[in-house]
């Protein structure tokens, strides 16, 4: 799929989001431990005015693509949120995935889609046959794309951390198809943008990166623990 560019459209943050609270919001997804460099969440909104030469076409899919239009609060807000990922050595490259899949697993099929931001171009470049999971962009290492896949009905808790449920449970939980939707699923995966038909593979989270993120992890369990006496 090629979207070709035309006159860029820009709209306007929520009211909600304040002055420099995109940038503080974010600020984290910036570090690298071990060469992973954690995915960006941005409003949609926000994202749009960020990249503003994104032409009007593809600011229409991203928006089709991140369920925009369905995702409003009580005071007629649109939350929908993108996330994504720049390329490792070109900036101008961004990767994101289809998060209408959330809601309308039978009608859509993740699908990975790279922006060229200095072309104007939005490719389609993966569809996931599989619906048996949830797959989620979580960062980037060199040329891999780091995906958390999970069973369509998991709620693990809010403490839980897919970086250290992966290195302590480094390969795919064992069970039929149908224990997939029990949640019994639960990896990081990488598929190299150098060679995206080669599909999948388990990727292998480095100790770097799970002794930080297994100190965040303790924080958010003694912060509930005192949010919950």
């Amino acid at each position: 799929m090629l979207i070709n560019a035309k006159k860029p459209m820009v709209t306007q943050a929520p009211a909600t989001i304040q002055s420099g609270q995109l940038q503080q919001e974010n600020q984290a997804d910036q570090m690298s431990i071990d060469g992973i460099v954690d995915a960006k969440s941005y409003y949609v909104d926000d994202f749009i005015k960020q990249y503003s030469t994104i032409s009007s076409e593809n600011i229409e899919l991203i928006k089709e693509s991140m369920h925009y239009d369905k995702l409003i609060d009580a005071f007629g807000r649109k939350y929908a949120r993108i996330t994504f990922v720049n390329d490792a050595y070109n900036k101008n490259i961004l990767y994101f995935i289809d998060e209408r899949f959330h809601f309308q697993q039978s009608l859509v099929r993740p699908t990975i889609y790279k922006l060229d931001l200095k072309n104007n171009k939005l490719n389609e470049i993966y569809t996931e046959k599989s619906t048996s999971y949830y797959p989620t962009l979580v960062g980037i290492k060199n040329n891999q794309l780091l995906f958390f896949k999970k069973g369509n009905d998991d709620s693990p808790g809010p403490c839980f951390n897919l970086w250290v449920d992966a290195y302590e449970h480094p390969l795919p939980h064992l069970g039929t198809l149908s224990d997939y939707y029990q949640g019994d699923l639960r990896t990081v995966q990488s598929i190299s943008t150098n060679n995206i038909k080669a599909g999948f593979s388990n990727f292998i989270v480095p100790k770097e990166k799970y002794d930080a993120e297994l100190a965040l992890q303790k924080d958010c369990g003694k912060n509930f623990n005192k949010l919950n006496k």
